[in-house]
């Protein structure tokens, strides 16, 4: 049989020729493209403008952010060729390993102490990441939709469904688990669904988008936008505030998730929000720098995702062995390091030396 060494010495070289094929691949579909710029720019152009804008029409702005948008993907293209080609990216990967602990990562990002539901972290990171991703897209494309449209309807019934789903947590919360702190956790969530519902009145200024009936006079001469609502008295101040609370949320949970201590109360693994919506809120956290309603839209589907989760951590609670094992994970055990076969045959070994000693004391001579 040939000796693994051999089979590597052959099929390494096989890897590297393979990569400088794609590499020279790429970079040749890079020149054509940049040899070609002003035909397949318009192309692009023209694209967005049939299919993708609703008017049929592009402004200037944007027909310039997506040559640039071309160009960077030209250099993109030359710079993923010159990796390829060299076998660069192996080394990256390598680097990468060699400083961060992907094993904890994931353990960290796909596990919620709270839950008994093994698959709920991977779909709140699912459900989490995609919709942020696609509104950032949406924006991007285009650009900020009516101040009161389908957008805010939606936004206005996510709020309500949030708010439903933790009065229910709330009245439905099982006792026999969660004794201890049974009162605390239903003063919480009544609050919480109150606090949601609130904001779903003023997202509708409770009823007056439906009901078209009038401002009070003091609305009309003191709200930014005349409308039945308080949130609209202090829109000078939202930029400030959006920032200093997006920054300061994922700036906090970030310590929390990846610098907590090993044990805490069944109460704060319940109401902490898990890592898996870890790029959700780091998405709110840079778009409170950018546009308002993405921040909001965001902050929605968060506050829906979060009391989703609470609602199915309550019903189905995660038993003490399985978060005493997620405790054990995150400490940063190795599966190999807790349990090595080595370590086992040297104990059945002294164990059975124990035993043929304790048995030939017992023969009789």
């Amino acid at each position: 049989m040939e000796p693994k060494t051999a089979i590597l010495k052959r099929i390494i070289p096989i890897q590297g020729e393979k990569n400088r094929l794609i590499g020279f691949s790429i970079f040749i579909v890079g020149l054509l493209m940049t040899i070609f710029f002003s035909a397949f720019a318009g192309l692009l152009i023209t694209f967005v403008k049939n299919y993708l804008s609703s008017d049929h029409d592009l402004k200037p702005v944007t027909i310039s952010d997506l040559r640039h948008y071309y160009f960077y993907l030209i250099l993109l293209m030359f710079s993923s060729a010159f990796i390829i080609y060299n076998n660069l990216h192996r080394k990256i990967i390598d680097f990468a390993v060699s400083i961060v602990d992907f094993r904890r990562l994931s353990t960290i990002l796909l596990t919620d102490r709270a839950s008994g539901i093994k698959k709920m972290p991977g779909r709140l990171l699912f459900w989490g990441s995609v919709p942020a991703i696609f509104l950032v897209v949406f924006y991007a494309f285009y650009g900020e939709p009516k101040k009161e449209g389908t957008l805010e309807d939606i936004e206005a019934i996510i709020l309500l469904l949030a708010s439903i789903i933790m009065a229910l947590a709330a009245i439905r919360t099982p006792a026999p688990f969660w004794a201890p702190h049974y009162k605390r956790i239903r003063l919480i969530l009544f609050l919480l669904a109150f606090l949601f519902f609130a904001m779903f009145g003023e997202e509708i200024s409770w009823g007056q988008v439906f009901l078209n009936f009038k401002s009070p006079e003091f609305f009309n001469d003191y709200n930014y936008q005349a409308e039945f609502n308080l949130h609209n008295f202090f829109n000078p101040l939202y930029d400030i505030i959006y920032k200093t609370v997006g920054i300061c949320f994922f700036t906090g949970m970030f310590l929390i998730w990846f610098f907590r201590k090993e044990k805490q109360s069944h109460l704060f693994e319940l109401f902490i929000p898990p890592a898996s919506l870890s790029l959700l809120i780091f998405l709110m956290a840079c778009t409170t720098f950018g546009n308002r309603e993405i921040f909001e839209t965001q902050l929605y589907i968060f506050l829906f995702l979060y009391s989703t989760r609470i609602f199915l951590c309550l019903r189905n609670p995660a038993t003490r062995s399985q978060s005493e094992s997620i405790a054990g994970i995150n400490r940063g055990k190795e599966i190999n390091e807790v349990i090595d076969p080595r370590d086992i045959s040297l104990r059945l070994k002294k164990k059975s030396v124990k035993k043929a000693t304790n048995h030939t004391r017992k023969i009789p001579s």
